[in-house]
């Protein structure tokens, strides 16, 4: 700074002075160079220390034990917290390049590296996290951004682990399946805050609100009635008929508040799963609606219960308090706006899906709750394996596996849910599903092997040969998976044919769709179905030319022949959102992504 600026930078007030190097556009190193340049800007900014640290960490600052430190006791605690997660997650980035999916025993090493000290208490990594999360792209370090991700929606579960054996410990709780909903919805959107317990029952409550209100508004002692919900008596006080309540819940929730079942164009949107989502957007499949039903139903005191079957999901009016003798049970239909039916009506309706079904006492008998929370989870199958939506559902070719962003995730719920339930035949058969899906895509084989064994030991007398034969092949697929693991990675040279390299910005010639190079191969190493599918041999090169591994900005896994590419004419301007470029490239320096540690062992020449 020159000394008339300077001169005249000191002359101001020090209230001003103050304010000038508290602007966001100066930088925490910009405040050190200032207060080694005179004594009274030296004075001035260790005042303003305090200032930054708590502006900057306010968050982390509170959790900490020692929040009324000075400054300088708070920058080197945060300091060391940092240094220690930045090195937990490289410990999973080593790992993870070579791997399908991080599963949660590669997650569990992040936790151990952590010290065992308030300092690491959820709440501070938490922050921590959130910081690497939302560094801005020209600082962010990409590859610890994506296992960081990894790693803190690793730790909310965990979180929400406690949640889910608190809950099931008590089965009879009315509850269960609206707190198993929110769970279920926190689980698979674990970085959404928004998602409570508190604004479900929040939502829920103003909708039985508007049906009680509905049913009290024409009774002469409705000022005496109007409570607070719940409303348990509202058919004693009243004495309406339980019908005419449900009578009054379809009319707000259908009519008025514009509930609709999912078409089939929009069916397997994951959204559609989640109770949140539902309350929010309106649209919901069988199981979501009739939980929101149901939910609704036990606010006004009209007790439902749910009957699952393979094709629909319904609810059982459990009693009718206006019949003095037993009637055939009413069931609900909250997919098909509240719709009662007859057991012989639901059974003609569910055998044009499920002819399998050809007896009335699936109806008369009570559905376990555990199933139907797994039954919740295994819906996310369905989504996976049914989905159009390319962002929800990509191929990695290197792998041949198709996977999701909730993929991993269902698979994860599934086992600890079924490892926290008492062995059932559909508990069973659940693991066994989930045992077949990690162990052909290689995912989480180690809990596979603990929930195998513990099933196997308490069914003692049950036929266990199908969960021996299990064990068996999760067994072997862990030691060719950690086998993978320990074996160095084949490093590939170029030859004067391979036009591009890793970490380019490169544009689809036919497609128009902009993308990131993360490999390549001298010539397409495909199958021949896959050659003949994708229709290789009609390039002019044909499958003898280089192919490039390719992310592509809709979320996908491409693998795209050479001449198919070009150099993407602004490249500063579409830097790609695929989820995993972090796996890939540790920074982006406006031109093209720099490959990080992993990748560069395999292609050490692209550089």
């Amino acid at each position: 700074m020159e000394t008339s600026n300077m001169s005249q930078l000191l002359s101001l007030p020090t209230e001003l002075i103050e304010e000038i190097l508290l602007s966001p556009l100066l930088s925490p190193r910009d405040l050190c160079r200032a207060s080694e340049t005179c004594w009274l800007l030296h004075r001035i900014t260790a005042r303003l220390w305090t200032k930054v640290a708590h502006d900057r960490w306010k968050e982390w600052y509170s959790c900490v034990a020692s929040s009324h430190g000075e400054w300088k006791s708070l920058a080197v605690q945060r300091w060391l917290c940092e240094r220690h997660v930045h090195s937990a997650i490289e410990s999973l980035s080593s790992k993870g390049y070579r791997l399908f999916l991080l599963d949660d025993a590669d997650l569990d090493v992040f936790s151990a590296e952590l010290p065992r000290s308030p300092l690491y208490s959820w709440p501070v990594v938490d922050c921590v996290l959130s910081d690497i999360q939302n560094a801005p792209l020209c600082r962010a370090d990409l590859t610890n951004q994506f296992y960081g991700l990894y790693a803190w929606e690793h730790l909310v579960r965990r979180e929400l682990k406690e949640k889910w054996e608190n809950l099931l410990k008590d089965t009879s709780d009315q509850q269960i399946l609206e707190k198993g909903a929110v769970l279920f919805s926190q689980w698979m959107n674990p970085l959404d805050g928004s998602i409570t317990l508190e604004a479900v029952q929040g939502q829920l409550d103003s909708i039985a609100e508007l049906v009680a209100s509905e049913l009290l508004q024409d009774d002469s002692r409705s000022t005496r009635l109007a409570t607070t919900l719940p409303y348990p008596d509202l058919f004693e006080k009243l004495g309406t008929p339980v019908l005419r309540i449900l009578d009054a819940l379809n009319a707000v929730l259908y009519d008025r508040l514009k509930f609709k079942p999912a078409t089939p164009v929009n069916y397997y949107q994951v959204e559609n799963s989640f109770i949140n989502q539902v309350l929010k957007r309106r649209t919901g499949i069988p199981l979501s609606m009739s939980v929101i039903y149901q939910s609704i139903a036990r606010r006004l005191g009209v007790s439902l219960m749910p009957v699952n079957f393979p094709s629909h999901f319904m609810l059982k009016l459990q009693e009718d308090r206006q019949q003095t003798t037993p009637q055939d049970p009413v069931l609900i239909d909250a997919f098909n706006r509240g719709q009662r039916r007859t057991p012989q009506q639901c059974l003609d309706l569910i055998m044009t899906f499920d002819p399998s079904i050809a007896s009335q006492e699936i109806f008369s008998r009570d559905t376990n709750v555990n199933d139907v929370l797994l039954r919740m989870v295994a819906n996310m199958f369905g989504s996976y394996q049914h989905s159009t939506y390319e962002i929800e559902r990509y191929y990695d070719n290197q792998t041949g596996k198709w996977g999701s962003i909730y993929f991993s995730s269902s698979l994860s719920l599934q086992l600890f849910l079924c490892s926290m339930m008492s062995s059932t035949n559909s508990v069973r058969e659940n693991v066994a599903y989930c045992s077949v899906v990690c162990i052909e895509t290689g995912y989480n084989l180690e809990v596979v092997e603990r929930t195998l064994t513990d099933k196997m030991r308490t069914q003692p007398g049950m036929s266990t040969t199908g969960l021996n034969s299990l064990f068996e092949r999760a067994k072997e697929q862990l030691e060719r998976r950690n086998e993978l693991i320990g074996t160095p990675p084949k490093v590939k040279k170029r030859n004067d044919g391979l036009l591009y390299r890793v970490g380019m910005i490169m544009k689809h010639r036919r497609y128009d769709y902009v993308c990131v190079i993360y490999g390549w191969d001298h010539v397409c190493e495909m199958s021949r179905a896959w050659i003949q599918q994708m229709g290789v041999d009609s390039l002019p090169r044909g499958k003898n030319q280089p192919f490039y591994n390719v992310l592509v900005m809709d979320g996908t896994n491409r693998y795209a022949a050479q001449e198919s590419l070009e150099h993407c004419p602004q490249p500063a301007l579409s830097h790609v959102t695929h989820w995993e470029v972090g796996k890939y490239f540790s920074s982006f320096t406006g031109r093209r992504y720099l490959p990080n540690d992993a990748l560069r062992q395999v292609y050490p020449e692209d550089l």
